[in-house]
Formats: C-alpha cells, structure tokens, sequence
C-alpha cells in the first residue's frame, strides 16, 4: 500500500499522501462494504424464492 501511494518514488510519506492513502483505502472499503451487501441481498433473495418454491410445491400436494 506504501509503494502505491508514496506517488514520488521518495520513500517517505508526507501528511497529503497518508490522508490520500487513506482516502484509497476508505474508497476501496466503501466498495467492497456495497459489494457485498448486494451479494448478500441477492443470496437471501434467492433462498426466499427456494423456499417459496417449496411452499408451493407442498401445498399443490396436500391440495390434490
């Protein structure tokens, strides 16, 4: 992460780029934070369709 943001090759950071560095790294945290969340909705959608799907089949049985 040092390498990425110590933008002139210089081997020291100066306090603009450690707020920068960490401006990335809240970025790419914020990112993969909605990331997930969305895979997560779309998993417990899915287990909710299954699971209807089951209800479904299970009354369509007890019915006939």
């Amino acid at each position: 992460m040092f390498e990425f943001c110590d933008n002139d090759d210089d081997g020291c950071m100066n306090p603009l780029q450690i707020l920068q560095m960490l401006q990335k790294v809240e970025r790419l945290f914020t990112r993969e934070s909605s990331r997930i969340d969305i895979e997560s909705q779309i998993l417990l959608n899915s287990i909710a369709d299954q699971k209807a799907e089951m209800n479904f089949h299970f009354i369509l049985a007890v019915i006939r």
